[in-house]
C-alpha cells in the first residue's frame, strides 16, 4: 500500500519557528517568550500557530476588520447626525 501526500506529516508542522522573542515549538504544541514558557490553551495555540505560519494573510485579515470598522463608525455618525435633525425639527413645531 502507497502512502499518498496527504498521510505523509508534513516538515513544516514539526519544526520549532522562532520571531524575535517568541519561539513556537509545533511538535510539542509550546510557546516561550523571551526563554520562559506560555502555557496557552489548545485553541490559543492554534491560532498563534495560524498567525504565524500565515503573516501576510493575517495582514489582510487585520485591514478588512479595520475597513469594516471605519465604516460601521462612518455608519453611527450619519444616524446620530439623522436622530439629532429629528429631534431638533420636532423641538421648532412645538
Amino acid at each position: 500500500m502507497r502512502r499518498t501526500a496527504g498521510s505523509q506529516p508534513k516538515k513544516e508542522d514539526s519544526k520549532v519557528i522562532e520571531a524575535g522573542d517568541l519561539r513556537l515549538d509545533c511538535e510539542s504544541r509550546r510557546l516561550f517568550i523571551l526563554n520562559k514558557e506560555v502555557n496557552l490553551t489548545a485553541k490559543e495555540f492554534d491560532v498563534l500557530e495560524l498567525l504565524v505560519k500565515n503573516p501576510n494573510k493575517f495582514t489582510g485579515i487585520i485591514v478588512g476588520v479595520i475597513a469594516v470598522l471605519i465604516l460601521l463608525v462612518i455608519f453611527i455618525i450619519l444616524l446620530i447626525k439623522k436622530i439629532v435633525k429629528k429631534v431638533k425639527s420636532r423641538k421648532m413645531k412645538k
